[in-house]
């Protein structure tokens, strides 16, 4: 050991410091540490020993244990502490003692000198908790002093990533140790359902929706923007510490999108009166509404009809043009192949019988009323012959008056059958005339039976190397 114990000098000082009546159990107290911590150190027992001289220092407060624990702090390899133990024994003791001990001071304090060095420490934020060895040491920015060897120093702050760092530390010198302690790192989950979104954290992008990992941030508060043209930009300020933070952006177009931004589309459906939605909102069919460029869910919609739903890249500053067919439900299929069915058997019995009847009626017709009219003008012709002969206006013989009458007589008898005829063969004509008809408005009225069935489509390809052709059933 560096410094020699002399229980029997302690004891005596020990005693001299004590009142003789006062203190007589405690002296008998003090010497048992005292000498526990002698025979303790004798054997190796260092910390016990430490302990024992502890608990006679304060037992007693004898500036003479303090070269005690010195020594036990020193054999440990714990110089720094030993050198406080020799400062403290130099302001504590009588300095008739000093005087007496400076030579073994000066070789102590020199000694213990060189088996000291300094961790010179910065750190990059005011309000950091330093440790060295496990210990916290509160007295820092001016330098630690520390026993030669390695030593782990450790750097904390609220909101602070740690700094750990092992010192490899000499005698006599100062180790520089420069702590940057990072801002604690937490993430932002954002989730958005619109692809191709500027994601920015605080005011600066990082990454394009979707978004498929956390995005990692420092500890606190930042703003969340999320941007894309033809939107309004989505805002939110987040916490993120701990676990993290989580974002669903929700964007709703711009009212109105600008032109400058926007993307027309133009929507043919194979059936009128269809309407379409994009991403759940109206938009006319024309065209004539900018909206935002970029991937849509489109629905197109008709009464009757099963929704078409289709995913479209909508680019800014043109027109896209799309061709859509509806296919029915099954029961509207049902219906209109019915009527289809129902209409088309009417029109061709109604045209099959109305046209035989309207030639029939009108070939009857043709040889019916010219027999009625000549059957008429006969008539007239025999009258006008028995009234010439009766008035005596013109000379005739009996015979030709008789001829005239019963020629007429015979045209009486027939003259209204053929009346009968004529009417019957107009009215027929006119019957059989509004069948066929009737038969050809429901057959060009009836729906098509293949009017949902898809029409194959050809297309001619030219290309410097040939021709193709190509189709669609």
């Amino acid at each position: 050991m560096t410094f020699h114990l002399r229980p029997c000098s302690a004891i005596a000082v020990l005693a001299l410091a004590l009142a003789p009546s006062a203190a007589a159990a405690q002296s008998v107290s003090t010497s048992e540490h005292f000498d526990r911590g002698v025979h303790l150190s004798g054997e190796g027992d260092l910390r016990g020993a430490l302990a024992e001289f502890r608990a006679a220092y304060d037992a007693s407060q004898n500036p003479e244990v303090l070269f005690n624990l010195a020594a036990t702090h020193e054999n440990l390899n714990e110089y720094v502490e030993a050198r406080e133990l020799i400062e403290r024994y130099q302001r504590l003791a009588p300095p008739s003692a000093v005087a007496r001990h400076r030579a073994e001071i000066v070789a102590a304090l020199a000694r213990l000198n060189a088996r000291i060095g300094t961790i010179a420490l910065t750190v990059d934020v005011p309000d950091a908790t330093v440790e060295v060895d496990g210990v916290a040491r509160r007295e820092w920015r001016d330098g630690i002093p520390v026993s030669v060897g390695r030593r782990r120093v450790a750097v904390t702050a609220p909101g602070r990533e740690a700094f750990r760092a092992e010192v490899d530390v000499v005698g006599g010198q100062r180790a520089a140790v420069a702590a940057a302690l990072p801002r604690t790192r937490s993430t932002i989950q954002v989730a958005c359902e619109l692809a191709g979104a500027s994601v920015r954290v605080d005011g600066r992008e990082v990454a394009r929706t979707p978004v498929e990992s956390p995005l990692s941030v420092t500890e606190g508060r930042h703003l969340v923007e999320v941007a894309h043209p033809g939107y309004e930009t989505f805002r939110a300020e987040v916490e993120a510490s701990g676990v993290g933070a989580r974002v669903a952006a929700t964007l709703r177009w711009a009212e109105p999108v600008p032109e400058s931004e926007g993307a027309h589309l133009v929507l043919r459906a194979s059936e009128p009166g269809a309407h379409a939605t994009l991403d759940g909102r109206r938009v006319p069919m024309d065209g004539s509404a900018a909206v935002p460029p970029g991937r849509h869910t489109l629905r197109v919609e008709r009464e009757e009809f099963l929704p078409v739903l289709r995913a479209v890249d909508l680019p800014a500053g043109r027109p896209t043009r799309l061709d859509l067919r509806l296919e029915p439900t099954p029961a509207h299929r049902a219906e209109v192949e019915g009527r289809s069915r129902r209409m088309r058997t009417a029109g061709w019995l109604a045209l099959g019988i109305g046209a035989p009847v309207a030639i029939g009626g009108a070939i009857w017709l043709g040889l019916a009323v010219p027999q009625y009219t000549s059957s008429l003008n006969a008539r007239d012709a025999n009258l006008s012959v028995i009234d010439q002969c009766e008035s005596g206006t013109v000379s005739c013989p009996p015979e030709r008056s008789r001829a005239a009458f019963d020629d007429n007589s015979a045209i009486n008898a027939r003259i209204d059958g053929e009346l009968t005829a004529a009417v019957v063969s107009g009215v027929l004509t006119g019957v059989g005339l509004v069948g066929a008809i009737t038969g050809l408005v429901l057959l060009v009225n009836a729906p098509p039976g293949d009017r949902f069935e898809r029409a194959p489509t050809w297309y001619l390809g030219l290309s410097p190397g040939g021709a193709g052709v190509s189709g669609r059933f």
